[in-house]
């Protein structure tokens, strides 16, 4: 519901932590008869407090039956009237329709007239002594304070409660009737002290220099006596009895004063006769420092105030002194009261217009809900929203809403953070106002930035909080301007990425900075609402001059904008497409938003249409069209490139290692290899590559002498190497092979086993036999005609495994010396003289012809039947096969006599 917005001082401090807590009582009688003697004087009291407020003067007076006719300045009167019969006192005070008048005598020594100022006496003190002045005026009559030698001689003049006459702070002798109305002059000041009801009332003398207060009349904050009350709150955690304590609340209460011109930094304001009760003594105490003028008005006096041994509910009175320039001015009788609240009695509202706010709506709000309906909740995208002018909380009163400061609760504070889970990056809330990041502000348009206002105690209790939303808005839809839009990396990590980027198989992305494009553009509402989230694509093209005109050419990367649901979804990337090749050296500009783009090539003329940084592309926004051009600021490099890397596990002696391939079917060998095993493609990113590698046998004039001799009987099919037979591959070395992408002309970058760029892979080829086994040392014992001979082929156990040479385990190519069947021929050491035996020396003095071996079997024979020698026989062993010949240097014969 709406409510009218008031400032409402509420009345005093009666801090709930001072409240006593005691039985019934009948003190409520003591209210009533107060208020019985308030009714009958109050048409009276009225008169006075009009005229005060007027700023009227008394002229004169004149005695009337029981008091006087006072003349007042704008020609009205007013009747004061007191009582014939008073308590015993001083003469002419009691009991007789008399106004004393006092002043100071030339000795500075106050003196009282009852005759109407005929004659004059000394007024004395209790103890029958004259009563100084506070000072004496200054020789040029200068006013000064009290109390000070050349200053004036003021003092308060006023009844106390007992009845006497109290000068300054000196109780005098004089005494007069507080039961009935009466009327003191002092002439020092131009003033007349009326008493009505036990209140004075101060009103002035026509040309009266009189610097106090005339009067202070209570504000009323309700319509009827029954709800009229000043209150003190206590806010409770909840309605639990042991509920925790959370903010307890100064009273405020405000007065009309007169005149308007207190100088509140002299005035002493005290509470008094507040009203009693059987058990513990009531009392208000005022806040020092808390007296204000309400909304900066002299005229209305605010004032805060605690108190002491308050009961919860239950009614109490009292009234405002205030004494400037040692005069005290009381108000009239007020009402006070202490009450319980929780959160739960608070309201959220919207300050200018007291409507509370609609938290539900707004914290489950989005872009697509009517805002209209919440402007207030709105503010230009560009600007600020002050979030300590726009909410407060507070309490509803009579339709009227209340806040917590005016409420007189002190060390409430408010933080306001962006709502958790829900906090965009382009808002930002410092000391309460919201705005959005100067370098994102156009993408804050149409935006909401959801908040979470947390009050809290001065001990740092959460008292309750709330959640909504403010949504930044454009102040006028203008006509956009036609603009060329520089689009950049998002950050350091996308401009280092971008300039390495290669060319890969795979689709490779570029994050963009979508904030600096969409203020470039002029606002995100150009581009987003939140609901559709379609992404934009724009071709991208280079331009080239061919016969004196510009084209533009078209590449197959392009730019892509995806708007989210809300602005940190947002994203701008550079998309490059898998196979994507682009020349470095040209600028790239996107003049169309289509998917896919235009055409792959057009001229681009110098007309309005087709002016190159015009384009015809249009978004539709608001009503409005927005044209214009994108272009990358980096320059964009994409090329093809590949990475070839060996294997490591065909590498020996840091070379790539071709060791041939048996075939278990037909029982053949080949020195063939698949270079696609023996080698592996990467990307520049160190990920395999999916390019085809075509490698091929590097031209002749590239290769080594050695290779050169023999480069017909090597081939490469199908990324096969194959060496036919009769190379000798123990003498050959290493063969050139160049790598480069099927079905281009580019070359692959080549990488050694260190990482050094090479020109050409360089595998070497290894002998099938490279690796024999045989015994080195035989024993043969000569024993007559019995052992004359031995066969060292048997002997010496020579094998060659399979593990070598990539056939069936434990299948044996030479066995005892003797190449056997069928992978003898596939090896081709089938032939005869394939394997081939000599003696190649003694270790010892010995005849020829003593021992000789057979060349093809390599039995020894000892020729000599008289031998008497021992020693030690040398034997080589040759192997011959299709890629080379292996030799086995000195296998020991043993040979000893028995």
């Amino acid at each position: 519901m709406k409510k009218k917005f008031v400032k409402v001082m509420l009345f005093g401090a009666l801090a709930l932590s001072t409240i006593s807590y005691v039985g019934c009582k009948d003190y409520d009688d003591d209210i009533d008869g107060l208020q019985q003697q308030v009714d009958a004087n109050k048409s009276k009291i009225e008169e006075v407090d009009a005229a005060m407020k007027a700023g009227k003067f008394i002229v004169s007076y004149t005695p009337v039956a029981n008091g006087y006719e006072l003349s007042l300045s704008d020609g009205s009167k007013l009747t004061i009237t007191n009582g014939k019969d008073g308590e015993n006192g001083q003469p002419g005070l009691n009991g007789e329709t008399v106004i004393p008048k006092f002043k100071v005598s030339s000795d500075n020594y106050w003196q009282v007239s009852t005759d109407d100022g005929k004659t004059y006496e000394y007024v004395l003190d209790a103890d029958g002594n004259k009563v100084n002045a506070t000072g004496k005026k200054g020789e040029q009559g200068e006013p000064g304070k009290p109390g000070e030698p050349g200053q004036d001689a003021s003092a308060n003049v006023s009844i106390n409660k007992d009845g006497y006459i109290v000068i300054g702070d000196v109780v005098t002798s004089l005494k007069t009737d507080t039961k009935v109305p009466s009327i003191v002059i002092n002439e020092v000041d131009g003033l007349y002290v009326i008493t009505l009801d036990g209140k004075e009332y101060k009103m002035l003398a026509e040309g009266s220099a009189y610097n106090g207060l005339q009067s202070i009349i209570y504000r009323r904050q309700a319509a009827n006596d029954k709800d009229d009350f000043v209150k003190s709150i206590g806010l409770m955690s909840s309605n639990d009895p042991d509920a925790e304590l959370l903010a307890t609340s100064a009273s405020v209460a405000t007065f009309k004063v007169w005149p308007t011109t207190l100088d509140l930094g002299k005035a002493v304001f005290a509470f008094t006769d507040t009203y009693k009760t059987r058990a513990l003594v009531p009392a208000l105490k005022y806040v020092e420092g808390s007296a204000k003028w309400v909304d900066n008005r002299q005229g209305i006096l605010s004032v805060n105030m605690i108190s002491e041994n308050i009961e919860v509910d239950k009614p109490y009175a009292s009234s405002l002194d205030v004494t400037i320039n040692g005069y005290t001015t009381a108000s009239d009788y007020f009402n006070f009261k202490a009450e319980k609240w929780t959160p739960a009695d608070l309201s959220f509202v919207h300050t200018k217009d007291a409507v509370e706010v609609p938290t539900d709506v707004l914290a489950d709000a989005t872009t697509e809900s009517d805002f209209s309906s919440y402007v207030e909740y709105t503010f230009v995208y560009n600007k600020s929203y002050n979030l300590n002018d726009s909410v407060a909380l507070g309490h509803d009163v009579e339709e009227d809403f209340i806040s917590m400061a005016d409420l007189g609760f002190s060390g409430i504070t408010v933080e306001f953070k962006q709502t958790a889970d829900k906090a965009k990056g382009i808002f930002e809330i410092k000391d309460g106002v919201i705005t959005a990041k100067s370098s994102e502000q156009a993408s804050a348009i149409n935006e909401l930035c959801y908040v979470t206002a947390t009050y809290k105690n001065e001990k740092g209790t959460e008292i309750i909080s709330y959640d909504f939303a403010v949504k930044a808005v454009r102040e006028q839809q203008v006509a956009p301007a036609l603009v060329d839009i520089d689009v950049e990396t998002k950050d350091a990590a996308a401009a280092d990425k971008l300039a390495k980027l290669q060319y890969s198989t795979s689709e490779q992305t570029i994050d963009l900075n979508v904030r600096a494009f969409l203020n470039s553009l002029g606002g995100r509402d150009y581009m987003s609402d939140n609901e559709n989230v379609t992404p934009v694509k724009y071709g991208l093209y280079y331009l080239t001059n061919e016969d004196g005109k510009t084209y533009a050419n078209k590449v197959d990367a392009y730019i892509e904008f995806t708007p989210g649901t809300s602005t940190d979804l947002d994203n701008l990337k550079l998309i490059f497409p898998a196979g994507t090749v682009i020349n470095g050296d040209q600028q790239l500009y996107s003049f169309e938003t289509w998917p896919g783009g235009g055409n792959s090539k057009y001229e681009i003329t110098n007309s309005e249409e087709y002016a190159w940084r015009k384009s015809t592309t249009t978004h539709r926004v608001n009503g409005s069209n927005k044209q214009y051009t994108l272009k990358l600021k980096d320059l964009v490099k994409c090329e093809r490139k590949v990475i070839i890397k060996q294997n490591s596990a065909f590498v020996v002696n840091g070379k790539t290692t071709i060791t041939g391939a048996w075939t278990e079917a037909d029982k053949s060998f080949s020195m063939t290899a698949d270079l696609t095993v023996l080698y592996a493609a990467y990307n520049t990113d160190n990920s395999t590559s999916s390019e085809v590698i075509e490698y091929y046998l590097a031209p002749q004039v590239k290769q080594s002498d050695a290779v050169k001799a023999v480069y017909s009987q090597i081939s490469i099919a199908g990324n096969v190497i194959t060496v036919t037979p009769d190379v000798d591959v123990k003498t050959l070395g290493a063969i050139k092979i160049g790598a480069k992408i099927q079905g281009t002309d580019i070359e692959a970058t080549i990488l050694d086993i260190n990482g050094k760029e090479v020109t050409y892979c360089e595998p070497v080829l290894r002998s099938p036999l490279d690796v024999l086994s045989y015994k080195s040392s035989i024993d043969w014992n000569i024993d007559g005609d019995q052992n004359k001979t031995i066969n060292v082929g048997t002997k010496a156990e020579i094998k060659m495994s399979d593990k070598d040479i990539n056939v069936t385990k434990k299948n044996v190519v030479i066995e005892n010396g003797v190449a056997k069947a069928p992978w003898a021929a596939a090896y081709g050491i089938d032939a005869a003289g394939a394997i081939t035996y000599a003696i190649d020396g003694y270790s010892a003095t010995v005849n020829e012809g003593t021992y000789t071996i057979n060349p093809s079997t390599g039995v020894i024979t000892c020729n000599n039947t008289a031998i008497v020698q021992s020693l030690d026989i040398y034997v080589k062993v040759t192997v011959n096969h299709n890629w080379g010949t292996e030799t086995i240097n000195k296998i020991t014969v043993k040979a000893s006599l028995k």
